[in-house]
């Protein structure tokens, strides 16, 4: 089994090994690491990587694999295969990456943003993450109001990409 992941500006690729249970091979910018003792236990994901011992917890959806370990939070979106979309005109990259409360919205709906335009501001783990167009269109609407608790994989904005806005 093949899967590519993003996470940011960086790729990776996880290749597991048939027939070696526990064994995989990620590629990250071509370089491959040799992963072992990897176990899934209830939402917690163990594994090795050269003698170092890792332990996270998982949350995976559709769209996109969640990580956590201690405060630090790691999203991985998947991507298709012949995918070169960086943002996710889906909605991913509109979504909630950890539970947080919407602090503000910054953009009317029915305005039109071009890649990179802030739109959100979300209170998470006592910090502000803004969340941004990943692409020129239009901002339809906010499920949530300002105040309003999410969770990971809540949509954010509800976003037309400019090549289907209207």
């Amino acid at each position: 089994m093949r899967e590519q992941l993003g996470h940011g500006e960086q790729r990776f690729e996880v290749v597991s090994i048939p027939g070696s249970a526990g064994q995989a091979t990620v590629r990250i910018d071509g370089t491959e690491q040799s992963v072992t003792d990897l176990r899934v236990e209830g939402s917690r994901l163990r594994f090795s990587i050269a003698g170092q011992h890792y332990v996270f917890d998982a949350c995976v959806e559709h769209e996109r694999i969640q990580l956590k370990r201690g405060s630090a939070y790691y999203s991985f979106s998947r991507i298709e295969e012949g995918s070169e979309d960086e943002g996710r005109a889906d909605g991913a990259a509109l979504s909630s990456r950890m539970p947080g409360t919407v602090l503000r919205t910054l953009v009317a709906p029915g305005t039109a943003v071009s890649a990179g335009t802030a739109l959100v501001i979300l209170e998470a783990m006592k910090m502000e993450h803004t969340i941004e167009a990943p692409q020129a269109g239009v901002v339809n609407g906010y499920p949530h109001a300002e105040g309003a608790r999410v969770m990971p994989g809540d949509l954010l904005v509800d976003f037309s990409p400019a090549d289907t806005a209207g």
